[in-house]
C-alpha cells in the first residue's frame, strides 16, 4: 500500500500531466480573432523550429515577418514575431459526444477518417481515443 505521501506525489503528477495535456491541445488548435498572434523568440529557435511549434510554414512566417529575415536566416532571442494562423478549408464545428471514435464521426459526418485527421492534428492521440467535449473541424 503507498502511503499517504507517494499517494499525494502521484495525484499531483497525473493532475499536471492532464493539465498539460490540455494546454497543448488548446494551443495548438485556438486561433484569435484577429487572425494570429505573436510569438516571443527563445533560445535555439530556428525558422523551421517555429514553423513545427505553430503549425504554419516557413514561407508565411517569413513573409508576414520580412524585418526578421536577415542574411543569415537566424532569429534573435527576444525577437516578436508574428504568426498568421493558417487557412482552414470550409467546414464547421462538432463537439465530440460519449460514444463517438474517429470512425463513428467519420460516419455521421460522411467525411473521411483520414481527412478528419489531418483536419484535426491536435486530437490524434497514443491511443486514438476521443474525449468527450473535444472540438473537431469536419472540413467540407
Amino acid at each position: 500500500m503507498l502511503g499517504r505521501r507517494k499517494l499525494r506525489l502521484v495525484m499531483i503528477a497525473v493532475v499536471l500531466a492532464v493539465m498539460m495535456t490540455l494546454a497543448l491541445t488548446s494551443v495548438a488548435s485556438a486561433c484569435p480573432p484577429s487572425g494570429g498572434y505573436w510569438y516571443h523568440v527563445v533560445r535555439g529557435d530556428t525558422w523551421y523550429g517555429v514553423s513545427r511549434k505553430t503549425g504554419v510554414s516557413v514561407g508565411a512566417l517569413m513573409n508576414a515577418n520580412p524585418s526578421l529575415v536577415r542574411w543569415n536566416r537566424w532569429l534573435y532571442v527576444c525577437d516578436w514575431m508574428w504568426v498568421p494562423c493558417p487557412p482552414r478549408p470550409a467546414g464547421y464545428w462538432y463537439h465530440v459526444v460519449p460514444g463517438d471514435t474517429w470512425y463513428a464521426v467519420s460516419r455521421k459526418t460522411g467525411v473521411s477518417v483520414w481527412a478528419l485527421m489531418n483536419a484535426n492534428p491536435s486530437l490524434i492521440r497514443w491511443n486514438q481515443w476521443l474525449y468527450v467535449c473535444d472540438r473537431m473541424w469536419i472540413p467540407n
